[in-house]
């Protein structure tokens, strides 16, 4: 809400009364009508109901009148407040009032909070509300569209309004099995186009049913508005996650087996050892990038020379950190992959990870990506999962073309999905089951050295943080999907 702000009584009497004025602009207008104790409408109310009690209808309470309107007090409201007032405040002082509020309301004005007038004609054709302004998603449209959720339980239903003009870009719901989306009008007219077919005019009723992996776009008409409920239609996920070895039906049906067989799983130093000595490459890369920079020259400024030098500092403790870990573990007979269960914002781990690759990338010229996404409460360890994105992010760097590495999210069943794609994939479908095999590399590994344990430590660390990892290849793109139960 903007800050009320009044002048009225400096511009009256500043010179004249300042003491007056001052206690009017600051006090009343100021601190008073600004203390979020109470709305503004409810304050706006209250003001009329209490002037018109004293019988006061002169322009003050015109003007208090114009400012209950402008706070969203409707003409229908206002009458209704007036009405109920007159009973006890007196029969004339509700004549007075009405003959005031007819200058500032016209019948049925305001009765929904929208100043268009076509928008508003429009919101009373329909059960459903308009919504907000569709922000998050304007990339996608064409012209303003609006959002109104209206289920997220069980099916995912929301009704989606355009301005007329407006339209979405040609799209595709992308789907193994089943899915797509059925779109039903609810007002106003539209239309709606596949490719390669005539575009289908819209009325109220009609119905769409669009399979997966069809490319199309809907909108409004040029000179009407257009809403309609999109219903989204569930991937069958039996065949979806029938395909991986790792989906996420393997989490509800077999999550506490493998959290009991990796637990009592025997622990052997020589993979510590190992397991260790890969997360050293992390630091030990952004350590060279930083060095490579300063030795080329690419940081002009003082300060960012400073920025690249702390950074070498503390990714040189973060070395120094894992060889004490290694000279300890060399006494070790067993190892172990510990997490501490907690909950964490989804939004934090991301930030760990936006600042540590993204200037990295930057300067090596690759475009990296964090896709919108809904902030979500995790159960995990948020320590070991970040580990695991580096994991997968330091794979996506040293087996992709350099190209594009995108995260990008999902929520089923419970869980947030989190992908990380690259692009330039090589590897072959065939090689997916083996991948999460400990010391196993692909074909696309002969001239990168590794020793394949990336993967098998991410696999260890979501399983004993009750989720799971899985990939796929899609459009030539290497795909990694982290799974983390939502807490």
């Amino acid at each position: 809400m903007a800050k009320i702000v009044q002048t009225a009584g400096r511009n009256a009497l500043g010179e004249f009364a300042p003491q007056f004025a001052h206690f009017n602009d600051d006090v009343l207008f100021g601190e008073n009508w600004n203390n979020g104790d109470i709305d503004v409408k409810t304050r706006s109310i209250i003001t009329v109901v209490a002037l018109m009690s004293q019988g006061i209808t002169d322009s003050s309470l015109k003007f208090h009148l114009q400012n209950a309107k402008d706070h969203g007090v409707t003409q229908k409201e206002i009458a209704a407040i007036i009405t109920h007032v007159a009973f006890y405040a007196g029969w004339p002082n509700g004549w007075a009032v009405f003959n005031l509020a007819k200058e500032v309301w016209d019948v049925n004005e305001g009765d929904l909070p929208y100043e268009d007038e076509a928008m508003r004609a429009h919101a009373k054709e329909m059960v459903f509300p308009i919504g907000a302004p569709n922000d998050a998603f304007a990339q996608y449209f064409v012209g303003q569209s609006y959002l109104a959720p209206v289920s997220a339980e069980q099916v995912g239903i929301f009704n989606v309004t355009f301005e007329p003009g407006c339209r979405n870009n040609w799209h595709i719901h992308h789907a193994k099995n089943g899915g797509g989306q059925m779109i039903i009008c609810i007002a106003g007219r539209g239309y709606y186009q596949e490719e390669g077919k005539e575009a289908i005019e819209m009325k109220p009723g009609d119905c769409i049913n669009i399979p997966a992996e069809v490319k199309h776009w809907h909108g409004a008409a040029p000179d009407s508005w257009f809403s309609h409920l999109a219903v989204e239609i569930p991937e069958e996920k039996s065949r979806f996650f029938g395909k991986f070895t790792w989906g996420i039906n393997l989490l509800r049906e077999s999550i506490e087996d493998s959290r009991k067989r990796e637990l009592s799983m025997q622990r052997d130093k020589k993979l510590l050892l190992l397991s260790l000595s890969h997360d050293i490459k992390t630091p030990l890369s952004a350590i060279k990038l930083n060095a490579k920079a300063l030795e080329k020259g690419l940081y002009k400024e003082k300060d960012k020379q400073l920025a690249a030098a702390q950074s070498i500092g503390k990714r040189a403790d973060e070395i120094e950190q894992f060889v004490s870990e290694i000279t300890n573990a060399a006494s070790e007979d067993f190892m172990t992959f510990e997490v501490t269960q907690s909950e964490v914002f989804l939004s934090s781990i991301l930030a760990k990870i936006n600042a540590r690759y993204a200037s990295q990338l930057a300067l090596s010229g690759t475009e990296f990506a964090i896709e919108n996404y809904d902030d979500c409460i995790l159960s995990c360890d948020a320590d070991r999962l970040a580990e695991c994105l580096q994991n997968l992010i330091e794979n996506a760097i040293k087996y992709g073309d350099g190209r594009q590495i995108k995260l990008s999210f999902d929520k089923v069943d419970g869980c947030e999905l989190i992908t990380v794609r690259n692009t330039g994939c090589t590897l072959e479908e065939k090689e997916l089951p083996q991948i999460f095999e400990s010391f196993h590399r692909g074909s696309n590994a002969a001239k990168v050295q590794g020793n394949g344990l990336g993967l098998f430590i991410c696999k260890r660390l979501m399983s004993l943080m009750g989720g799971e990892v899985y990939a796929e290849i899609r459009e030539k793109c290497f795909c990694v999907t982290l799974v983390v139960k939502l807490a």
